[in-house]
């Protein structure tokens, strides 16, 4: 009987993963994107030089892509795939991938009371490249 009632259950469950495997209004979870452990961001290296972090460790403490990465739809994306370096007459009031940067990274580091907040804290000045940002940087 106990034999019997064991066979049952295992043919319900096995019907029921095959069922549910067999579904196409199931979406099949994605498997996250693989981050790098490091990023290094060069994009301002005419007057600066590069700003290195651990992605992974700030990865872990935002817990969720879009504390970042905050226009993106499924795969995080990179800061210049919408943010331009320079201000785009088109659209002068589009933010800047500079100020983009400033806004997310040394707001977040002010929101939490952790993190490199000052200028030197994050850049080192680039001897080899130009003198200082233009006025359209500033943005």
């Amino acid at each position: 009987m106990k034999r019997t009632i064991a066979c049952a259950a295992l043919a319900v469950a096995l019907m029921a993963a095959g069922a549910y495997a067999a579904n196409p209004k199931t979406p099949a979870k994605a498997a996250p994107p693989a981050s790098p452990e490091t990023v290094s961001i060069s994009s301002m290296s005419v007057w600066y030089g590069p700003v290195t972090f651990s992605h992974a460790k700030h990865a872990s403490l935002a817990g969720d892509c879009t504390s970042c990465h905050h226009q993106s739809d499924g795969e995080p994306v990179a800061c210049s795939t919408c943010h331009q370096a320079q201000v785009d007459p088109g659209s002068p009031s589009a933010v800047t991938l500079k100020l983009a940067y400033h806004q997310r990274c040394v707001g977040c580091h002010k929101t939490a009371g952790s993190g490199p907040t000052g200028c030197n804290d994050c850049h080192t000045k680039n001897p080899n490249k130009g003198s200082s940002p233009t006025p359209t940087d500033k943005k």
